[in-house]
């Protein structure tokens, strides 16, 4: 991070170089803070990763600590796409539970046993009869 901000502070001195004929020289060292505060960046980032310079510098402090980034947005991404096949094989889980057992829910809700039989029984058979 250091190198970045001798850069621009090296771009800065450049510029004041280029302006100073320009500028009254009571007005250069106000000159000097506005360009300084107009040359300062915000930078954004998104995602996972941190951007290419930040990862350097982290590996710059230890070793593995570029790896280590590395395999913990790896492991995010194979949980993020895990997720929809978690949901689908829940959903026909659940499907394939109901069918088989959408038979036998209206009869616990009955209270007479006569009618036990005849909501039990799927309509093919019911037909039947």
């Amino acid at each position: 991070m250091r190198s970045q901000e001798e850069a621009d502070d090296q771009q800065t001195a450049e510029v004041l170089e280029q302006l100073a004929p320009l500028i009254p020289a009571e007005n250069l060292q106000k000159a000097e803070l506005i360009l300084a505060q107009i040359s300062q960046t915000t930078t954004r980032h998104s995602g996972p990763l941190p951007p290419a310079r930040e990862l350097a510098d982290y590996k710059a402090i230890d070793e593995s600590f570029a790896e280590r980034i590395m395999q913990m947005a790896e492991r995010e991404q194979a949980a993020r796409h895990a997720i929809p096949n978690d949901l689908m094989k829940r959903e026909y889980a659940l499907k394939s539970r109901g069918q088989h057992t959408r038979w036998r829910l209206p009869s616990s809700s009955c209270s007479s046993p006569d009618t036990w039989p005849i909501l039990a029984t799927p309509p093919w058979l019911a037909r039947s009869r």
